[in-house]
Formats: C-alpha cells, sequence, structure tokens
C-alpha cells in the first residue's frame, strides 16, 4: 500500500538517531512474531541495499516493523 504526501505534510527530524535524513521514506511492516532479530536485520539491510540503486539512501529509510500473533490474521477464510 503507497500513501504518498505532499512536500512538508510529514514533519520529522532530520536529525533522528544521529542520522542525516534529506528526503524521509517510511516502511511500515506488519507481521507474524515468528522472526529473530538477525533475521530482522538481514531484512532491513536487504530493502535499504535493494532501494539504493533507485536513489534512495539508507539514511532516508526508516522501517517500522510491528508484530502480532497468528491468530490476528484473517486471510480470506476462516
Amino acid at each position: 500500500i503507497f500513501l504518498p504526501h505532499e512536500a512538508g505534510e510529514l514533519k520529522f527530524d532530520p536529525g533522528y538517531n544521529d542520522v542525516d535524513r534529506q528526503r524521509l521514506l517510511v516502511i511500515r511492516v506488519t507481521a507474524v512474531a515468528m522472526y529473530d532479530q538477525p533475521t530482522k536485520q538481514a531484512f532491513f539491510k536487504t530493502v535499504v541495499d535493494k532501494l539504493e540503486p533507485l536513489g534512495i539512501r539508507p539514511q532516508d529509510v526508516l522501517i517500522c516493523l510491528t508484530e502480532n500473533a497468528v491468530f490476528d490474521w484473517y486471510a480470506g477464510r476462516a
């Protein structure tokens, strides 16, 4: 799901976490809680590595991974 915003619509701290952000790209991921920390870190690295050739700096990417349980999902049938 892509949700574009107009310039200036989102307010963010360009120096949050001591990172020099110029153009913020927020990626929100919802997933079943089943992945360990190394797997999550590998996922984050893969995302920024694939975005960088498109001209998106890793410093401009903010990924929010939200986890929940299998029973929190409905995927078309009970």
